[in-house]
């Protein structure tokens, strides 16, 4: 009937009114979501040193009972790089995740003698006899990577003023080899000693984040990171098995950044960072070591520069 056809008719129409406002409203939310949220893909030259660590003798003058190597070293500024991403979801939340790699430190020196050259070990020590001739060859190499959230108390790259705090995950890996060549002149053969010594440490972090936005196009920050860290430390020597042990360290990090933002889309920036990580094994303090132990309460300090550009989408 023609009563029927027209409730149908107003039924229908409301139903499609109700479809066309919930599509508009999501068009519109999905809208203003893909207006605050973006996707910034970074990466940086990095030149970064190690500070001067712990001084221990390698090879020992018997003859006047002094250190005729030991394994003090200039670690130089390496080259290296950081490639890392940000989804920012809003102004206030983000989530980042990066890594970054330099090139290793590579060192070769040899120290003469007349058969007052001794390796100094605690075991083992017949295998390597007095020498005249050893030779070193010892190398370092140096890689991190992290995954953190930051959360904006005040909006990133809008107030004069912004502050962050970050909870995360850090890991670093600092890896040494050491090889030193035992020649004496009374034999022809020669004996090879050899550490390899890696650390990987990886734990929980958090952090905070001061930045300033003087202008529409140029900022600066500086930040602070801190947390503790189960390093599994890996040894292997000459006439030893592998071992492997977990021990507890911990770590600080700071950082500085002064940036341009000439578009939206795109920034350039210079920085300074400092790496401070306690709870460490180096190769040189294994060579006194016993079988059964690993040194594992060292120190060491990393600086460096870095500059870099990002990508907004």
């Amino acid at each position: 009937t023609y009563e029927r056809w027209q409730k149908e008719y107003f039924t229908n129409k409301k139903k499609k009114q109700w479809i066309i406002g919930i599509a508009c409203g999501s068009l519109t939310y999905a809208s203003t979501i893909s207006a605050e949220s973006n996707l910034d893909f970074y990466g940086e030259y990095i030149y970064l040193k190690r500070n001067d660590i712990e001084k221990t003798t390698l090879v020992r003058n018997t003859t006047n009972q002094t250190s005729a190597l030991s394994n003090i070293r200039n670690f130089d500024f390496k080259s290296g790089y950081r490639i890392g991403v940000i989804y920012t979801a809003d102004c206030t939340n983000s989530v980042e995740f990066n890594y970054l790699h330099v090139n290793s430190w590579g060192f070769n020196k040899s120290v003469s003698g007349n058969q007052n050259l001794l390796i100094p070990l605690k075991e083992n020590a017949a295998s390597f006899p007095v020498a005249d001739l050893i030779r070193e060859k010892y190398r370092v190499a140096f890689c991190a990577g992290e995954a953190n959230y930051w959360y904006y108390l005040t909006p990133r790259a809008q107030n004069y003023f912004s502050f962050a705090t970050l909870f995360g995950f850090h890991y670093f890996r600092l890896e040494e080899k050491l090889k030193l060549l035992s020649i004496t002149s009374t034999t022809p053969n020669s004996n090879l000693y050899f550490v390899n010594m890696r650390n990987d440490m990886f734990g929980l972090q958090l952090g905070c984040l001061l930045q300033s936005n003087p202008t529409d196009i140029t900022y600066w920050n500086i930040a602070a990171k801190a947390g503790g860290m189960a390093n599994n430390l890996r040894l292997e020597k000459s006439l030893q098995s592998k071992k492997e042990r977990v021990r507890a360290g911990l770590f600080t990090e700071v950082s500085a950044q002064a940036g341009w933002t000439p578009a939206s889309w795109i920034k350039f920036y210079v920085g300074y960072q400092m790496v401070f990580l306690y709870g460490i094994g180096t190769a040189p303090e294994q060579i006194s070591q016993r079988r059964s132990c690993i040194h594992h309460d060292s120190k060491t300090i990393f600086q460096a520069v870095f500059g870099g550009m990002a990508f907004t989408f």
